[in-house]
């Protein structure tokens, strides 16, 4: 008996050509180019005088360091005081809960609201595990997770020494 060799089957698909569309991809034209920086046209010339002056000045870090370290500077000089931070998604906080305790925190969200026509920024913060409230810079109920907080939590007999 004589087997013939079988041919697989093969499918063409047929050709559809798509409907035409109803969009149109006409570019808008580019806008306009910006000129340029030019230099400054500025000249600063510094006398011989000026620096004789500045050798005798400490190095900029130093300079920075010690303003930042004084009392006031870019922070409040007690735990209670009023300060107007503002805080990131994500930020570790210390909250003060029903005024009495204070607990760290994480930053949830941000919302500003207007009570009696001042503007006030609130932030959602967990802490304690579960828990969630809303507080304000502004109204004193809220502090970053810095060294200076701590210090100042410290300070006031609120958390122990070695946190």
């Amino acid at each position: 008996m004589f087997l013939s060799a079988q041919r697989p089957k093969v499918f063409v698909p047929l050709k559809v050509e798509a409907p035409p569309s109803t969009r149109s991809y006409r570019r808008t034209p580019a806008p306009p180019r910006k000129p340029p920086l030019q230099p400054s046209t500025l000249n600063f010339e510094i006398d011989d005088d000026e620096v004789e002056d500045m050798k005798d000045d400490p190095p900029l870090e130093q300079v920075l360091r010690e303003y930042t370290e004084r009392k006031g500077a870019f922070a409040p000089h007690s735990i209670d005081e009023r300060w107007p931070y503002s805080f990131d998604n994500g930020d570790l906080v210390w909250v003060a809960y029903r005024k009495k305790e204070w607990f760290l925190g994480k930053v949830l969200m941000g919302r500003e609201k207007t009570v009696d026509g001042e503007e006030f920024t609130y932030y959602l913060v967990e802490f304690r595990k579960s828990l969630r409230a809303w507080f304000a810079p502004l109204l004193g109920q809220i502090k970053p997770d810095t060294e200076y907080t701590r210090k100042l939590l410290r300070g006031a007999d609120i958390i122990a020494e070695f946190t």
